[in-house]
């Protein structure tokens, strides 16, 4: 795992301190990825402008609200969003069902990501506050 780390450096005229004033671990390489267009995991590349997803190298069709789901997810892994939130970012409505709705993508991609065990991959559910993009 990497690391970031935001370092102050005072200088005086006799010496030189150092303080971290905050270090971030880096979830992934992606974080990093020169290609902004991109989002590289373990198993799982998501092509933001061809809409594309491929799980080991195969391509994984979604639909319009799935793939919107998963790269709102994917974009901060380790994020909880509630339902409430993720409804709201992906369909552009406050008001409506967005429990079942969410659920019901949160559903289809767990199905179509992972399809031997969908339990186990990389949407977890937090329960009673919502989901979340997890990096195996």
């Amino acid at each position: 795992m990497e690391k970031i780390e935001i370092i102050m450096r005072r200088a005086s005229k006799d010496s030189i301190s150092e303080t971290v004033l905050a270090s971030f671990d880096v979830a992934h390489p992606s974080v990093l990825n020169q290609d902004k267009n991109i989002l590289n995991f373990p198993g799982l590349s998501i092509h933001l402008n061809e809409h594309s997803v491929y799980r080991d190298r195969r391509l994984v069709l979604l639909t319009h609200r799935e793939f919107a789901v998963l790269i709102y997810l994917a974009r901060h892994p380790k994020w909880i969003f509630s339902a409430k939130q993720i409804y709201s970012a992906v369909w552009h409505k406050e008001d409506g069902d967005h429990g079942t709705a969410v659920s019901n993508i949160v559903g289809q991609l767990r199905r179509k990501l992972n399809p031997d065990d969908p339990r186990e991959g990389y949407i977890r559910t937090i329960v009673g506050a919502g989901y979340k993009f997890e990096i195996p």
